[in-house]
């Protein structure tokens, strides 16, 4: 389950320009607001948004007490969010609350308003006010009186997201079955169920996860499915090839891969280092002798090559983004993300920790990752710290501070938002819950050069062992699953294993220097 946060999620359509904006551009004649709105959609999808927010101004500002008025509010909310501008979202959701209470469009304004509650969010207690705003959504406009309320849903979906953060399973499962029974049928109905098996499998009740997910790819398959559905059908999937080789294959004696092929790099790679997969099986791999990022589509494709200097470990973050660690900086190679808590317009963010009266940057980076919030994890070698910083780079906390005996080498951010540290020099990994708290060791093994780490979506853990050229598998309760290597199913013989990374399937992914390679097990 990728739960994350993140205000793009609400997001129908992505404005440029506020409704609010006294210069918009737009027909200023008085007309009815319905035309008004249909002119402002067929702007949208023309591409002119310029245009279409002229038409929702007229709407607002001509008819405020009009029902497509609260509308066109809400839209300017969402904009105001998506771009970044919290203060006039603010300002929006707040009018939208008090002048439009009753409008099915308020409901939305709540949920906003809690999505802010998230972005800014620093621990349990927010956490927990965020989750009561997403109630004031779903108690303020109960089925009875508004029975297609979609913000509703979201809201519910969200309080489920939220409830799993804080480590609440039964609460989580609660709401998303809320969806299921008490709502409309719609496509976040089988959002719903893929969430509730996703709570399911944490429990390890994986029968019944099993079958909740059948249902899913069973209903996208016998009706006309939309986008929506077929996405989460394909996801349902993935998870269920996971469950597969991570649960059952296992459970009987046998291996959960049986298939090795090469991905095929382009002729300028030289020695990649690092690999990251997306829950789809979209690859990102480093190359710091060749100075390049490579991204790769699920049917490993090249799709994209960015140059870059003194690359280190890449990591697909649950956001759904690819980032890729230089020596001193986060770079998000393809392209700047929208929204708040984004790289900035370069691309890249770069970090500096308290040091007596003043601050010190960080300038060698080892791995990194983004959590549910937003929030930036990342290992300095040179300092020996694991350090949490907010969505816009500024310091936030320190995990771990130079322990003497300790050296972590790589660190992972589950879909629970739990922190994963591997400590190369006493062969443990740790876990940190989502509030900082630690969990202590989850695995312990007699690994003779631990050098990778990753974690999928079910908490099995994954650990490279550089030096026996090996990979061992651990389950969620930290007992062994399996181990690779150095010999692979079909012969291939683990040299130089730098890097691993798994999909959202179970596909493993095995970067190897001798000679260059990425090596998919499935």
């Amino acid at each position: 389950m990728n739960v994350v946060i993140q205000p793009d999620r609400v997001v129908q359509t992505a404005l440029v320009v506020s409704l609010l904006c006294l210069g918009a551009t737009g027909p200023v004649n008085a007309q009815d607001p319905l035309e008004l709105m249909d002119q402002a959609v067929q702007s949208e999808r023309r591409g002119d948004m310029e245009a279409a927010l002229g038409f929702y101004d007229q709407v607002v500002s001509q008819f405020p007490d009009d029902e497509q008025a609260p509308v066109a509010l809400l839209r300017v909310a969402e904009e105001r969010l998506a771009t970044g501008a919290v203060e006039l979202a603010v300002e929006a959701v707040t009018r939208l609350r008090e002048d439009y209470g009753d409008a099915p469009s308020a409901a939305g304004a709540y949920v906003l308003d809690g999505v802010m509650q998230l972005a800014a969010a620093t621990g349990p207690d927010d956490l927990r006010e965020a989750w009561n705003t997403f109630g004031n959504a779903v108690a303020r406009f109960e089925r009875s009186r508004y029975p297609e309320a979609r913000w509703r849903r979201e809201a519910r979906m969200r309080r489920g997201h939220v409830a799993v953060l804080l480590g609440d399973l039964d609460l989580a499962a609660a709401e998303f079955l809320a969806i299921i029974e008490d709502e409309p049928l719609g496509d976040q109905t089988a959002e719903a169920q893929f969430e509730l098996a996703t709570v399911l499998l944490y429990q390890g009740r994986w029968n019944e996860a099993a079958e909740i997910l059948q249902r899913v790819v069973d209903r996208a398959s016998v009706e006309t499915a939309s986008d929506a559905l077929t996405g989460t059908s394909r996801a349902a999937r993935r998870r269920l090839s996971l469950l597969h080789r991570m649960v059952l294959r296992p459970a009987v004696g046998m291996t959960p891969w049986t298939q090795v092929r090469r991905l095929q790099l382009p002729t300028e790679a030289r020695e990649p280092i690092g690999v990251a997969a997306s829950s789809d099986g979209r690859l990102l791999v480093a190359d710091d002798r060749a100075d390049l990022a490579l991204l790769f589509s699920a049917s490993g494709e090249l799709v994209g090559r960015s140059a870059e200097q003194d690359l280190r470990l890449p990591w697909w973050g649950i956001d759904g983004e690819p980032y890729v660690l230089s020596r001193r900086a986060v770079v998000r190679p393809f392209g700047p993300a929208s929204g708040p808590g984004s790289a900035n317009a370069a691309g890249s963010v770069t970090f500096a920790v308290p040091d007596g009266g003043g601050v010190d940057r960080l300038d060698d980076l080892r791995a990194g990752a983004r959590s549910s919030l937003g929030e930036w994890v990342i290992l300095d070698r040179d300092r020996r710290q694991v350090v949490r910083f907010d969505r816009d780079g500024r310091y936030r906390a320190t995990v771990v501070d130079r322990i003497r005996d300790q050296s972590i080498v790589d660190l992972d951010v589950d879909a629970r938002g739990r922190l994963w540290l591997l400590d190369g020099e006493q062969n443990h990994v740790l876990r940190f819950g989502f509030d900082g708290t630690a969990e202590g060791v989850r695995v312990s093994h007699d690994w003779r050069r631990s050098e990778a780490l990753a974690v999928d979506s079910l908490g099995n853990v994954y650990v490279l062992d550089r030096e026996a050229k090996t990979v061992d598998v651990f389950g969620p309760d930290g007992a062994a699953i399996h181990s690779v290597g150095p010999v692979l199913s079909d012969g291939t013989e683990l040299r130089r294993p730098r890097d691993l990374a798994v999909d959202g399937s179970g596909r493993l992914y095995i970067v190897d220097g001798d000679p260059a390679a990425v090596l998919i097990l499935e």
